[in-house]
């Protein structure tokens, strides 16, 4: 079949892609919708939305992302901000209108997974047919799409850097052009989930070489050694170009309750010998090849664990015919390797402890694994299609049986509720069987010519016709639900600025319902709304801000989820004053609260302003303490008892304080405590507090004056980033409370100077540039490197 020019090939792909992206996204684009959503993608709503926002707001403060204390009780925002796509299209087009961007985030990253896959197989030599419908298969693949309705900042970017690294393989394989695979593994090393996507990466890597050895009669084990060993070494420049992220990141991760091991991993097998062989994954795992709602919507799914966390298989009916074809025209070694890959995917399918060692006993996830089996479904597919269009026969009778086994497996898995399957399944036969004529047809030269027309354009039509059930069958967030005075902009905006200009110290504020509209709570409203609270919901919460909750009751299990999702200390009177929390939002009766000693000082749409009576500032001093032994041995009661009369302090610490600062043991047991005796509490915390004389989220500075030793109290996560000087002289930050920051001051005055800076963000900038210096000589010193024109790229 004939071959066009790589410029009209290339022109003629954009051209494809683009159209498609405007169809497929047309209600994001030009509809009444944001590319936000309320069901089981609610992540993009309730995380994605307010996380970037926030770092948005960072940037246009002109800093870089630190801290704040609208995370939680105060987090490191450093951490996992920068993407380079997200950033950039957010931070230069739509940084005062985070919805109306977000869809433009998609967009390109569609884009780029297509050129870089269009890219890659068009350095594997395949004519531009396959070339083509294989960048736009990826593209649009369910993986793509569906993800992206997740998480936007994340899991499109991994299928647009995947593709990179693919076409970087590719020209170091074809043309020993080495230089960017470094850059591809320095995009994945950025994403949040980088350690598992490096780790995938050199997965890919080992399979793709191993392809590639084996389309070549001539094995070389020393050179392919020596590959291997160069792609090590330029691997490792792109961990250092990412360092300058990717250190903090690490150091993150591994300080929260999941990387310090503290928590049970949600999803891993409780009993190992329970379910050695999963045929509901498998059977999801099957359906899912032909579409993602063959088991039902985002709203109405029936199949295995949940719609987004199940296998996105689906890239292409068209792959799933030519697939079969492939093993006629290639070499037994070729067809072994090959083989033994849909053996290795059948496993992972089948066996849930398989898939739990490959994700080294962190989850029993598909996720990366679904899109590293969709590439290569893809690309053994537009393999065989390169045969075809160089003019091998179709093989009728594998083509015949192909299509009646898929037709049988639709037939006896599909659920009984056929209205759940869409699009429907005589449209998914429909399209095999045309698929299936075309190729039969183009085999016996009939319409010869009209066959790259005629494909590609089923091709597109098959992708609308699937794209749009996974976007359309969704519950959405409408303009009005991000613009309108619902959600994020509700009363509780109206309620906060009448705080805001009655206060101008550092409080913190607590709600007891929750602004968002999706399916579940949100917690993460404060990074929208602007004020200090207690509540977040994160993948990676800091492990002391845990510990702090859990010490007092406030997480009630090690169930991994409850440390994503905190709840903060809504339901703790006691940890609320402790905390400097000063005012309560509330939508329920005011009465509870009054009788927990607050005021009712207004009503505003709906919204109650509650503000806390003897409330305490942030930087109280205590003369007495409980070791964390003793304080573990309290009931929750006498727990919350003692929060405002000893601080907990770790057993190590006890034997070092002042004779002074004395210990004592709460033995007090009455449920009820009266507001004199916490407002007596509260006289004495306050007798010596900290006056803050500038303060932001990164940096608090103050002075305070003792008449003798005391335990000055931050209610502060410790974290290894903040460093505080006292009197000019660097002092070890303590940790109290379980969690939170302490330090033991002398008799005198004592000037205070507290600053964040992100752990590793400084020695991850140099190894970064010293990276960047040694890609960049490298380069320099291989000329021949450089592409020379547009047919050779």
């Amino acid at each position: 079949m004939k071959e066009i020019g790589a410029r009209y090939s290339l022109l003629l792909f954009i051209a494809l892609l683009i159209m498609l992206e405007i169809i497929v996204y047309r209600d994001f684009l030009f509809g009444d919708y944001v590319f936000i959503f309320k069901d089981i993608g609610e992540d993009s709503y309730t995380s994605v939305y307010p996380q970037i926002t926030l770092q948005m707001r960072q940037l246009l403060a002109g800093d870089l992302p630190q801290w704040s204390f609208y995370k939680g009780m105060g987090g490191n925002t450093y951490s996992f901000w920068f993407e380079p796509v997200s950033v950039g299209v957010l931070y230069f087009f739509f940084s005062n209108n985070i919805p109306a961007g977000m869809i433009w985030i998609q967009l390109v990253h569609t884009f780029l997974a297509g050129i870089f896959f269009y890219g890659f197989l068009r350095s594997g030599k395949l004519h531009y047919i396959p070339t083509i419908a294989g960048g736009l298969l990826y593209a649009f693949s369910s993986y793509m799409i569906a993800n992206g309705t997740w998480i936007v900042n994340i899991f499109p970017a991994e299928v647009s850097y995947f593709a990179l690294l693919l076409f970087a393989l590719a020209q170091f394989l074809s043309h020993r052009r080495w230089y960017l695979y470094p850059i591809a593994v320095g995009f994945l090393a950025l994403l949040p989930s980088s350690s598992f996507d490096v780790y995938f990466a050199a997965w890919l890597t080992l399979i793709y070489i191993a392809i590639h050895a084996c389309q070549h009669p001539l094995f070389d084990l020393k050179a392919r050694l020596q590959q291997v060993g160069q792609l090590v070494i330029s691997g490792s420049i792109g961990l250092g170009l990412a360092a300058f992220m990717l250190l903090s990141n690490l150091d993150t991760m591994r300080n929260s309750p999941r990387g310090t091991g503290e928590v049970v991993i949600t999803g891993l097998l409780k009993d190992k010998t329970e379910h050695i062989v999963d045929i509901a994954i498998f059977k999801t795992t099957l359906l899912r090849l032909f579409s993602s709602n063959m088991e039902g919507s985002a709203i109405k799914y029936e199949g295995w664990y949940n719609y987004l966390e199940a296998p996105m298989l689906y890239c292409g009916l068209i792959v799933l015919l030519l697939l079969p074809q492939l093993f006629h025209f290639i070499t037994r070694r070729e067809r072994n390797l090959y083989r033994g890959l849909l053996l290795a995917f059948a496993l992972i399918a089948l066996l849930p402890s398989l898939r739990e060692a490959i994700w080294l006993f962190m989850g029993n996830y598909y996720r990366t694994i679904a899109l590293l089996m969709t590439i290569i479904f893809i690309y053994m597919a537009m393999r065989a299609l390169d045969f075809i269009c160089q003019g091998q026969k179709v093989h009728l009778t594998t083509l015949v049986a192909s299509l009646g086994i898929y037709i049988f497996i639709i037939g006896g898995l599909t659920p009984s509720d056929t209205t759940l399957i869409s699009p429907s399944i005589p449209l998914i036969i429909a399209f095999m069987g045309l698929h299936g004529a075309l190729l039969y047809a183009v085999s016996k030269k009939s319409n010869y010519h009209l066959f790259p027309y005629l494909f590609l354009g089923l091709v597109s039509v098959e992708i609308i016709s699937f794209s749009v059930p996974l976007l359309g069958e969704r519950s959405i967030c409408s303009r009005n639900d991000v613009y309108g005075k619902k959600g994020y902009n509700d009363a509780s905006t109206d309620a906060l600025a009448y705080i805001r200009k009655h206060e101008k110290d550092f409080y913190r504020v607590e709600k007891d319902y929750h602004s968002g509209i999706s399916h579940h709570f949100s917690y993460n409203d404060a990074q929208v709304q602007e004020y200090r609270g207690t509540r977040c919901y994160n993948s990676f919460n800091s492990a002391n801000y845990v510990r702090f909750l859990k010490s007092i009751g406030e997480i009630t299990s090690d169930s991994e989820l409850e440390t994503r999702t905190t709840n903060g200390l809504i339901n703790s009177p006691m940890g609320l004053r402790l905390c400097a929390v000063k005012y309560i939002l509330s939508t329920h009766d005011e009465a509870a609260y009054i009788a927990q000693g607050m005021t009712l000082v207004n009503s505003i749409n709906g919204v109650r302003v509650l503000k806390m009576n003897n409330n305490l500032p942030l930087g109280v001093t205590y003369d007495q303490y409980i070791t964390e032994t003793q304080f573990a041995k309290l009931s929750k009661i006498r727990k919350q008892r003692s929060l405002l009369q000893a601080v907990v302090v770790p057993d190590v610490w006890s034997t070092n304080l002042s004779p002074t600062i004395a210990n004592q043991v709460i033995s007090d047991t009455t449920h009820i405590i009266e507001q004199d005796t916490v407002a007596q509490w509260v006289r004495q915390l306050t007798q010596d507090t900290l006056a803050i004389t500038a303060f932001n989220h990164n940096h608090i500075v103050g002075h305070i004056t003792l008449t003798k030793p005391k335990i000055l109290f931050l209610s502060i996560p410790c974290d290894k980033g903040w460093k505080m000087q006292i009197n000019g002289k660097a002092t070890p930050i303590q940790k109290v409370f379980n969690g939170l920051m302490g330090v033991q001051l002398s008799a005198g005055t004592h000037q205070i100077d507290v600053q964040f800076k992100a752990p590793y963000q400084r020695i991850g900038i140099v190894v970064s540039i010293i990276s960047l210096c040694l890609l960049m000589t490298m380069i320099a010193w291989k000329p021949g490197l450089h592409y020379r024109n547009l047919n050779e790229l």
